[in-house]
């Protein structure tokens, strides 16, 4: 809607302005060769876009430090944060249970859920986990070495590692996880609305101040 408002509608105001020999504000100049900037580099914009979405995603497909840098700046951000640990928490405790359910040794089901979580980054983080849990020490101990878990999960492990209900304590916590994720990107969502609809509000306001400003001069030239 923006880009078609610059370069369609605008440029039948500048026409009106030119032709009746109206002075342009400065806002409404910015709007008009911003529209002018879009029509005459059409081509090369959605180039120059296309070549950032496809660079960006064969960095993050086949580069392991791109994908490890994109995930610490990410866990730097609260709200981001926040959803990926609970994701992340989720998808391991749900598939370290299925795997233990199943009879998987401990330190094989470690690491394949680590896999599925299908995050590099993670992945070699928990081998140090894994590497512990094979030097005799314990499940919770070594898992909270990897420091990608919430510190509640490591106590829930070492609750289950210590009764022998390993398996339903991870069922408790994937409930858990899973219910707070979807609390959580809930708020998100609902947080998202109102901020769109105020910068939606501003691109309007601003359109309609940079036209109408000049419009008033012409009506009053008549």
């Amino acid at each position: 809607s923006v880009i078609v408002a610059i370069t369609m509608i605008i440029p039948n105001f500048e026409s009106i302005f030119i032709v009746n020999d109206i002075d342009i504000p400065v806002l409404t100049k910015v709007l008009i060769n911003l529209g002018k900037f879009f029509r005459n580099n059409f081509s090369t914009i959605i180039f120059g876009l296309l070549s950032i979405v496809s660079g960006i995603f064969y960095l993050y497909k086949y580069t392991y430090t791109f994908k490890a840098i994109l995930y610490i700046v990410a866990l730097r951000l609260p709200i981001i944060r926040g959803i990926i640990e609970l994701l992340v928490a989720s998808r391991f405790c749900s598939t370290l249970r299925l795997l233990i359910e199943s009879g998987i040794q401990i330190t094989e089901a470690v690491e394949i859920s680590a896999r599925v979580i299908d995050n590099k980054y993670i992945y070699k983080k928990i081998l140090i986990s894994i590497d512990h849990i094979n030097k005799g020490n314990s499940i919770s101990y070594s898992i909270s070495l990897s420091n990608i878990f919430p510190k509640s999960l490591i106590s829930i492990i070492k609750i289950g590692e210590e009764s022998g209900r390993l398996d339903r304590c991870l069922k408790s916590s994937e409930d858990l996880y899973t219910s707070k994720l979807s609390t959580k990107i809930e708020k998100v969502i609902k947080s998202i609305e109102p901020t769109i609809i105020v910068i939606i509000g501003i691109f309007v306001g601003v359109f309609a101040i940079a036209m109408i400003t000049p419009m008033f001069d012409l009506s009053s030239s008549f």
